[in-house]
């Protein structure tokens, strides 16, 4: 390790960082918006179009074997697509295989879903209104090896989401990834619909 001289030490204590003496940066984005608003998505002309708007409603992550997976909606359909890699998706090099994409799911009526890779798997947090009861029900999936293989139900997380019955104008709030706290517990955040807001809920038992 250098050691910094008690003298340079001394000097660099003495020194306000204000004024002449306050550190400076320039920073330059590429396709940033000149004079709008960074918050403003119709400002910036550099995003990258992974999907049409009937692949939505989803997430990419990285699989175990290193390839770019997307989770997505297709009607009332639950899908996985791949890429090559999460850069080559991102760079705009490579494109996602809609064609082969996998259904692991159908019959999910106005489905939200998230993917995250966890204890090398990948874990599939999905919510959807059953037709039958009107409920909003939340379910948790997960594969076998961390690369889709044998995605499938390991249990329901919440069977009655909502206070009313929610409509497609609603349902807009798609559930977090999932993450592992210390003690191992999984951990995601849900929408609850209430008539007049939607609250989110912190999810930890499973």
């Amino acid at each position: 390790m250098l050691a910094i001289p008690d003298s340079i030490r001394t000097f660099l204590k003495s020194k306000i960082m204000v004024g002449n003496n306050r550190p400076t940066a320039k920073i330059n984005i590429a396709g940033m918006p000149a004079g709008t608003s960074l918050q403003d998505p119709a400002a910036w002309t550099s995003w990258q179009l992974f999907t049409s708007t009937a692949q939505s409603r989803g997430n990419m992550c990285e699989t175990a074997d290193g390839r770019a997976i997307m989770i997505y909606v297709d009607g009332t359909d639950i899908k996985l697509a791949y890429a090559p890699t999460v850069t080559g998706a991102l760079d705009g090099t490579e494109t996602f295989d809609f064609v082969n994409a996998v259904t692991i799911a159908s019959g999910k009526d106005l489905a939200l879903t998230s993917i995250t890779l966890v204890n090398e798997k990948l874990n599939v947090i999905m919510i959807y209104k059953n037709t039958a009861t009107s409920s909003i029900v939340a379910e948790f999936w997960r594969d076998n090896d961390g690369n889709g293989t044998g995605m499938d139900k390991v249990s329901d997380i919440y069977t009655a989401l909502n206070s009313y019955d929610v409509s497609a104008d609603d349902f807009d709030l798609t559930p977090s990834l999932i993450h592992r706290l210390g003690n191992g517990n999984l951990v995601c955040t849900l929408p609850y619909f209430y008539i007049s807001m939607v609250e989110t809920r912190l999810i930890k038992a499973f």
